[in-house]
């Protein structure tokens, strides 16, 4: 939304790192139709004339285990005057809403955010803005929230304590599933599981390094060539594997200011260099000033709760002993929204075997990611 109202090179900088290589208008339509698929209706504040009216919900959506959350709303100052254009393109391409706030009453205003914030986030968040965030001279705020929540596919057993080695070995809760065709893949120096959500498209990867002090080696080695090969279908076909995670819950705030900048977007921060032509009538006396990014998320026996605001889961088939994935130090996870894709079935025209020709034709299709969601180090 901040590119939406940048121009000249305030948006070349943040187009090379957020534009996959796309004009702006694609880059625009690129996070619009993100946004979009997992916007919430949210009961308006101001302008109801611009409200969108709730979608339809089909029968399938009724059951839809998966809940993907994404909301967002500009606060701007009484005092600041937006382009007609800008409030055009928040409200048709990120159903983004505006409520205007008196910036010099920062009590008052702290408390308008942070309700919001908790709203969108089901209580998990209720404490994002302080008053040493907001600066009276504040004349926008910038809050995208995302919330999700997921059950398992098949739960996990009650929790029992267990042991898990960080730099610290500590006693933690740990809970264990018995699982079946479950997708799992073997490398030199590490193994990864997805234990998928109800519905099937949605999966939690777990990169576990081999050795116990081995995250650096496989961070070091991470790639897109590896993620594509953890998360490929490669199921363990009628074979149980025992699973045993933490439970955890995780929280962290971070000063984006500092990460975008290294990253290579730093006009937007200079009050002399940033250019807001496309959203102020007064676009020169403008800059971002404060760049803040939290994230929660909960993982237990049912399923995953996650959220993150920025501003700016039996009946046994083997009598084989199940292969046990035990994830007791550092690791890396991914939550990953997957889409289903037709195979190449050409390599099976080769096949002599009828029965194998008449498998591959009934799962012509496989599931592979579409969106990463969420994505962190439990240590």
């Amino acid at each position: 939304m901040i590119f939406t109202g940048a121009d000249a090179d305030t948006a070349n900088e943040i187009a090379k790192i957020i534009g996959k290589n796309k004009e702006r208008e694609g880059i625009i339509e690129y996070y619009s139709a993100f946004l979009k698929k997992y916007h919430n209706t949210i009961k308006e504040v101001e302008d109801e004339k611009y409200s969108a009216p709730k979608p339809k919900k089909s029968k399938k959506e009724k059951f839809d285990p998966i809940n993907i959350v994404a909301a967002n709303r500009l606060f701007i100052s009484d005092k600041s005057k937006l382009l007609d254009l800008f409030v055009k393109e928040m409200h048709e391409k990120f159903n983004g809403h505006f409520q205007q706030l008196d910036f010099t009453n920062t009590d008052l205003s702290v408390s308008t955010i942070n309700n919001y914030v908790c709203e969108e986030t089901k209580g998990k968040i209720d404490k994002f803005f302080t008053n040493e965030d907001l600066d009276k001279r504040t004349t926008l705020i910038v809050l995208n929230v995302v919330y999700f929540m997921a059950n398992w596919a098949t739960k996990f057993q009650p929790r029992h304590e267990g042991t898990f080695y960080s730099e610290i070995p500590r006693k933690t809760d740990m809970m264990t599933g018995n699982f079946y065709d479950l997708n799992y893949t073997n490398s030199k120096d590490w193994h990864a599981i997805g234990i998928p959500y109800r519905g099937g498209k949605t999966c939690m990867y777990i990169v576990l390094p081999k050795e116990k002090n081995g995250l650096e080696k496989v961070m070091q080695s991470m790639d897109h060539k590896m993620f594509m090969k953890f998360t490929k279908e490669n199921f363990l076909a009628d074979a149980k594997i025992d699973v045993t995670i933490p439970v955890f819950e995780i929280s962290d705030r971070y000063d984006l200011c500092n990460i975008l900048s290294q990253m290579g977007i730093r006009q937007m921060f200079h009050k002399s260099e940033a250019n807001f032509s496309r959203m102020f009538k007064d676009p020169h006396r403008h800059f971002v000033n404060k760049a803040i990014h939290m994230a929660t998320i909960k993982v237990d026996e049912n399923g995953t709760e996650a959220t993150a605001a920025t501003s700016f889961g039996m009946m046994p088939r083997s009598a084989a002993p199940p292969k046990k994935f035990v994830a007791n130090h550092l690791f890396i996870y991914f939550i990953v929204k997957l889409e289903t894709k037709e195979k190449n079935i050409e390599a099976f025209e080769t096949k002599t075997d009828n029965k194998l020709k008449e498998d591959a034709e009934e799962n012509i299709d496989e599931l592979v990611p579409k969106e990463i969601l969420f994505a962190g180090i439990y240590c």
